[in-house]
């Protein structure tokens, strides 16, 4: 490897673990390689963006909660946690539509806090 003002070095002193492990070692790359590197990074792209996200307050009664939620459709992927209930209860399924979001608890939740967040998959 030649001393090039164009080359980059870069030294590895020491990367430690729970085990104490030791690695040194040194790098190398050529401005070919950092021209690669800059090109290789802009072609990457999300593999699902987040469309929608929120906190829904449910007033229970019902095993099912309904959530509007603008922007989500049918083949979003969906997310969603129950923050906090009134009744001892868990989630069983979670259905995105058109704007709304349907899920389905193992019993009336009660009073809840459901947390969600829609994902879409990127082209």
């Amino acid at each position: 490897m030649s001393n090039s003002t164009e080359n980059i070095r870069a030294d590895f002193v020491r990367i430690s673990s729970g085990f104490n492990t030791e690695i040194t070692g040194k790098l190398y790359l050529n401005k070919y390689d950092m021209n690669q590197v800059a090109q290789n990074v802009s072609n990457i792209k999300p593999a699902a963006v987040v469309v929608a996200a929120g906190k829904y307050a449910a007033t229970g009664g019902a095993t099912t909660i309904t959530i509007p939620a603008t922007g989500i459709v049918a083949t979003d992927l969906v997310f969603a946690s129950l923050e906090q209930t009134t009744n001892s209860a868990y989630i069983l399924k979670v259905t995105p539509s058109l704007n709304v979001i349907t899920v389905e608890c193992s019993a009336n939740p009660g009073a809840s806090i459901v947390n969600w967040q829609g994902l879409r998959l990127t082209p």
